[in-house]
């Protein structure tokens, strides 16, 4: 009795003689066109083992990852959940140049501000920040002393240790 791999090489070759019988070169063209397919299938498989088994995964493209790295992870959340962002400002500029452009910004007047310009000085007015926040406090009185003065000579007074003047801080400002 013939094995069970003769009776499937014999029932393609029983299938393929019957197509090349009705349809002649046509079918022999999409038969090879199916064979080739399903050979660069199987490539395409091993060729993608190989590359994983090389780069220890893939991982080094970031394709396999499903999350971010830990310490991503809590900077973003440690950020997010900042409820005094002035006090870090503050920490980070202690000649006070920030405080000298936000003096500066409220001393001119509303029609020469930009949105950007308006909107540091809006959130600095602003009240919802927690009410012992030094920084904040820090940030309002150079607000009030440029309201009040009107002038940037008293601003960059009150803030001489910023080497910077008001127009080099302006740039930096619009910079971003």
């Amino acid at each position: 009795m013939l094995s069970r791999w003769t009776w499937t090489i014999l029932g393609v070759l029983v299938i393929v003689l019957g197509g090349v019988v009705k349809a002649h070169m046509h079918f022999i063209r999409m038969a090879l066109l199916a064979l080739l397919g399903l050979v660069g299938l199987y490539l395409v498989h091993k060729l993608a083992g190989d590359y994983q088994k090389i780069t220890g995964g893939g991982k080094s493209l970031g394709l396999w990852k499903r999350s971010l790295p830990d310490e991503l992870e809590t900077m973003i959340d440690r950020s997010l959940h900042n409820d005094h962002p002035f006090n870090s400002i503050l920490a980070q500029d202690p000649v006070g140049c920030a405080r000298k452009m936000v003096c500066t910004l409220a001393a001119r007047k509303q029609s020469q501000l930009n949105s950007g310009e308006k909107a540091i000085l809006n959130m600095i007015r602003s009240n919802s920040f927690v009410i012992d926040d030094k920084g904040h406090k820090a940030f309002k009185r150079a607000v009030l002393l440029g309201e009040k003065s009107k002038n940037s000579e008293i601003c960059a007074k009150a803030y001489s240790m910023c080497i910077y003047t008001t127009s080099q801080l302006g740039k930096i400002l619009n910079s971003f």
